[in-house]
């Protein structure tokens, strides 16, 4: 028995469920922690569409002319959590039943 394709889903940031401002705020205050500053108007119009991990290199190279491996593991690392409790603390089905069922954000990351 074979099992055809039945759907594909796309989800744009808004469009199901609007997790582009739980991530912002998220990666903004990991991002202060470490001294860095990111207003929103800097991440739409510049980082709006890379992940975490290519951001992140992109900031501190801005920042600090180099990206320092064992601070860049501390911003992603402390991202990912604030990101997991933002959303532990949202009471929206919705989003709530996406994130439960984004087996590939298990890690926080996008």
């Amino acid at each position: 028995m074979s099992h055809s394709l039945q759907a594909i889903i796309f989800d744009f940031n808004g469009v199901l469920a609007d997790d582009e401002s739980p991530h912002f705020l998220s990666f903004q205050q990991a991002l202060r922690e470490e001294g860095i500053h990111l207003c929103w108007e800097d991440y739409y119009g510049t980082y709006l569409g890379m992940d975490e991990r290519n951001c992140t290199i992109a900031l501190l190279t801005a920042a600090t002319g180099s990206c320092d491996r064992s601070r860049f593991q501390r911003i992603v690392d402390r991202k990912a959590t604030l990101f997991r409790d933002t959303l532990e603390r949202l009471d929206h089905r919705c989003f709530r039943a996406w994130w439960n069922s984004s087996s590939w954000l298990g890690s926080g990351t996008r």
